[in-house]
């Protein structure tokens, strides 16, 4: 029942043919095998698994582009090889062109396989010629055979034909066609090709007729393209045919004139004739000729026209002019010089004359170019100025300018500071030392918020706080000379400028830059007088950088002492909030002191940094800078310093650690002024905390405000037992006294100031209340005034 059952009855008659079986007897078990029913049939599924088989023992389908196929119904198998063979008959069926999208539903197989088989063919092909792959078609050397007869054939009865209408036709690319074109042309096509025409002899003849009749027929210049296209001849026959059928009229003397191949201007030789006697004419006896006068005349491009008949003329921009116009013209600047004094060289050349014209004709003037070189000028496109007259303006604005210099200053002088006077008095709200109430807190809490968003983040351009300090800018254009204020300057040299608005103009922006930079070196002469003043400034402002830089280090120092007996988190806290008081407090004007210093050292070897600078610099109160003028003075320094001025003017309220603000003021000391801060020494220290504890001695004795006492005897006390300098802001007055609890103090000493803080505190909170009631806020205030009187005779007496 297998599928190799046919091979037994064979092997048996090879075995009866051995055993001597006659002919007749094998031929009767044949027709027996033969009439025997086969006892099992295969099914389609058998089939095609036993194919599968085959196919994976490579028994078939094996060769190189021979596999077997697939057809799209599924129930039937093709080769390779039997598919290309079809591919063939049908492209040669179909007229030896055919795309690949068709051949699937005639052969009934994927695209896939009709793609691969028409590559082989078209690569079996391109040797010998007779099949092509084109833009995914199958194309055979018959069919453009066909295609160069067809070609032909429309040839024959048009005359001419254009590869891009062919193309069309046979919906083939115009290179493929052009290219079949070329390869026919002389054997199948009769004819010729240029330019992508194909034409006939006869053709040739019919448009040289057109043109001859043309030519011979104008009597003015005439455009050959717009004559021709008229009497039925093809564009691309103008453009490929007619300049040659022209050049060959012309050679056979068949015609006279000129052609212009770019333009395809004909022009007749009788007209060429008598236009040029009339442009010679007018132009031998004016000396110039307008290019509207020749194109009403019939010359489309006069310029080029009589450029070529008179290449030593001047050929301008509306006009043609002979340099016989030059002489009149020298003539005119010449007294101008002379007198000293200025002219419109529009006046001295005739009326066509154009701006553009008169502009581009003087630059050919020998003596206009010797003028210039000598320092005379051109203003106002055609205004000649002389050099003396030039020299006289500059004399004029040099003195109005320093007159006008000297009034500024003046002025400025006297004018008030009002609006910068209450921009830092905005800015200076120190921290309140008595923060330690919810009501207070919150209400410094807002207060600090609105001065830091505001003041930081408005910065140059804001409006808020900005105070007089605004108009940096707005100044110097109010101070600096403008072109209305030269313009107005320079009618004093002469009157006729009033009504030479023009030349007045254009004078204004020449010497503009001239006034302006007189203006400024008539303030450096102003600024170099307050020399010495400044001199002394830079010297009390190196002190003080000094004297502030040390009590700086002696601030810091303190923190040390103030982190002692404290939990490790608590001394952090304290340590971060004091840093921030002593950088606000004691940093911050040392900062400002060095950008003054520094600002003061670039003005006194000639740097402008600009009034607004000189003021903030040069003011003596001790008002510090806002954060907008510390901005604006280090933006204004000397720009291998601005940089770096600027970035720690903006980050020394952000830096982590209070040795690190220390460490960038000293070396911006160094940058930015060219010193060095000096090292503390132990005797210098002492004699510093010494210092320090008479002031406070002395402005606790003096003190008149009961609740400010214990702010200043609880430095004074570190002053005395620790000596130490500390700066406290209120609300770390009670982490401080921890650090002067027994043994520091007595523990009755410690006591009462202790009891004293805590009254005053108490006293602030309810004071600051409403609901408060006023005779129990009278009664705390009798007790802090006794508490007050017994601390500073207890911290007097300890001093002493």
């Amino acid at each position: 029942g297998s599928l190799f059952d046919w091979k037994k009855p064979r092997m048996d008659m090879m075995a009866d043919m051995d055993d001597g079986l006659s002919l007749e007897d094998l031929m009767a078990q044949l027709s027996t095998a033969q009439e025997t029913k086969t006892t099992a049939r295969l099914s389609e599924r058998n089939v095609v698994e036993l194919v599968s088989k085959l196919k994976e023992k490579g028994l078939i389908g094996a060769e190189e582009n021979n596999a077997l196929l697939h057809t799209v119904t599924g129930k039937e198998y093709i080769t390779e090889k039997k598919l290309r063979q079809e591919v063939k008959e049908q492209v040669e069926k179909l007229g030896g062109r055919v795309g690949l999208a068709d051949l699937p539903p005639l052969l009934e197989v994927d695209i896939v396989h009709c793609e691969k088989a028409a590559k082989i063919l078209a690569k079996e092909g391109e040797e010998k010629g007779d099949i092509r792959l084109i833009d995914g078609e199958l194309l055979t050397q018959s069919y453009f055979d066909d295609v160069g007869v067809e070609i032909n054939e429309s040839l024959q009865q048009k005359g001419q034909l254009t590869i891009g209408e062919m193309a069309k036709v046979l919906d083939l690319s115009a290179d493929l066609v052009s290219k079949t074109v070329e390869s026919k042309i002389g054997t199948v096509i009769e004819g010729q090709m240029e330019a992508g025409l194909i034409y006939t002899g006869v053709y040739i003849a019919r448009v040289k007729a057109i043109v001859r009749g043309v030519l011979r027929g104008s009597a003015a210049p005439l455009n050959l393209k717009t004559a021709c296209s008229r009497l039925d001849v093809h564009d691309v026959a103008l453009n490929a045919l007619i300049p040659n059928i022209v050049s060959s009229l012309i050679k056979e003397d068949q015609v006279k004139g000129t052609y212009q191949k770019g333009s395809m201007i004909w022009t007749p030789t009788l007209y060429g004739q008598l236009q040029e006697q009339n442009a010679l004419s007018f132009f031998k006896s004016n000396g110039y000729v307008e290019y509207d006068s020749l194109k009403k005349l019939g010359i489309e491009k006069p310029k080029q026209y009589l450029k070529d008949r008179f290449p030593d003329c001047l050929p301008l921009q509306t006009v043609f002019a002979s340099t016989n116009v030059l002489p009149s013209l020298d003539a005119a600047l010449d007294d101008c010089i002379a007198s000293e004094s200025y002219i419109d060289t529009t006046v001295h050349l005739p009326s066509p004359f154009s701006t553009a014209d008169v502009v581009e004709i003087v630059q050919f003037s020998p003596r206009f170019k010797q003028a210039v070189s000598s320092g005379c000028m051109l203003l106002a496109e055609t205004c000649f100025v002389s050099k003396a007259f030039c020299d006289k303006c500059k004399l004029v604005l040099k003195e109005q300018v320093k007159k006008r210099a000297e009034e500024l200053k003046a002025s400025k002088a006297s004018e008030g500071k009002k609006g910068r006077d209450a921009e830092a008095v905005a800015a200076v709200e120190e921290e309140d030392d008595w923060d330690t109430g919810k009501g207070k807190k919150g209400k410094k809490g807002k207060k600090g918020g609105k001065g830091g968003g505001k003041g930081g983040g408005k910065g140059a351009g804001g409006k808020k706080g900005g105070g007089g300090k605004v108009a940096p800018k707005d100044d110097a254009t109010k101070d600096t000379p403008t072109l209305s204020d030269i313009s107005s300057l320079l009618k004093n040299v002469d009157d006729e400028l009033e009504y030479e608005t023009e030349l007045l103009s254009a004078l204004s922006n020449h010497f503009i830059h001239f006034a302006q930079q007189e203006h400024k070196e008539a303030l450096r002469a102003h600024l170099k007088a307050d020399s010495e003043a400044r001199r002394v400034l830079s010297e009390g402002l190196a002190s003080s950088v000094v004297k502030t830089a040390h009590n700086l280090a002696l601030y810091a120092k303190s923190l040390s002492v103030l982190e002692e007996e404290e939990e490790e988190n608590e001394a952090k806290s304290t340590k971060t909030q004091l840093g921030r008081h002593i950088v606000r407090t004691i940093a911050l004007p040392q900062l400002d002191q060095i950008l003054k210093l520094s600002a003061l050292q670039a003005m006194n070897v000639g740097q402008d940094l600009g009034d607004e600078i000189n003021e903030l610099v040069s003011k003596t109160k001790t008002t510090p800078l806002t954060d907008k003028e510390r901005l604006s003075i280090a933006k204004a320094l000397p720009k291998d310093i601005s940089k770096n001025a600027t970035d720690i003017a903006t980050t020394i309220l952000k830096k982590e650690s209070l040795s690190e603000v220390v460490s960038s003021l000293e070396e911006a000391a160094f940058d930015f002024c060219g010193s060095r801060i000096p090292k503390l020494d132990k005797k210098l220290e002492h004699r510093m905390v010494k210092d320090y504890q008479n002031e406070l001695l002395a402005t606790l004795n003096s003190n008149q405000t009961l609740t400010s006492t214990v702010a200043v005897a609880v430095p004074l006390l570190f002053a005395i037992k620790k000596n130490c300098m500390v700066n406290l802001p209120g609300k770390l007055l009670s982490v401080a006294l921890k650090h002067l609890e027994p043994p520091v103090l007595e523990e009755d000493d410690f006591k009462v100031v202790e009891e004293l803080h805590k009254k005053t505190v108490t006293f602030i909170q309810k004071s600051s209340r409403k609901d408060t009631d006023t005779e129990e806020l009278s009664e705390l205030e009798l007790e802090l005034g006794t508490l007050s009187s017994t601390v500073t005779k207890l911290v007097s007496d300890m001093c002493t």
